[in-house]
């Protein structure tokens, strides 16, 4: 039992040290694109180890009598998670579109 909740602990700290990877560096790359692409990835990773440790933590409580209840929050857990990576995909698509529409006016303007 002590050893699962370590690797849960393990699991929650690895996933906020992700969260906040972001906005620790400035920028991961001098590529506007792939700097973007990089810090989106990363709290997609966060969210999807957030997702998993709910499941962790409904294993572990195989054994109490509050099974229900965090079925219940794993359930509303995995909807939300999932509402927030399609979420943060289609913002990633639209930033990535007018990044590129940025880029195309600044050359078109005389920038490189």
């Amino acid at each position: 039992m002590s050893a699962s909740l370590a690797v849960a602990f393990f699991v929650n700290g690895l996933a906020l040290g992700v969260f906040f990877l972001p906005r620790y560096f400035k920028s991961f790359s001098k590529n506007m694109f792939a700097d973007l692409m990089m810090k989106r990835c990363c709290y997609v990773i966060a969210i999807y180890l957030l997702m998993m440790n709910a499941a962790i933590m409904a294993t572990l409580a195989t054994g109490l009598s509050v099974n229900d209840e965090l079925f219940r929050y794993m359930w509303f857990l995995g909807w939300v998670g999932w509402t927030s990576l399609i979420v943060i995909i289609v913002k990633t698509l639209f930033d990535m579109k007018s990044l590129y529409r940025k880029m195309l006016f600044d050359k078109r303007m005389g920038g490189q």
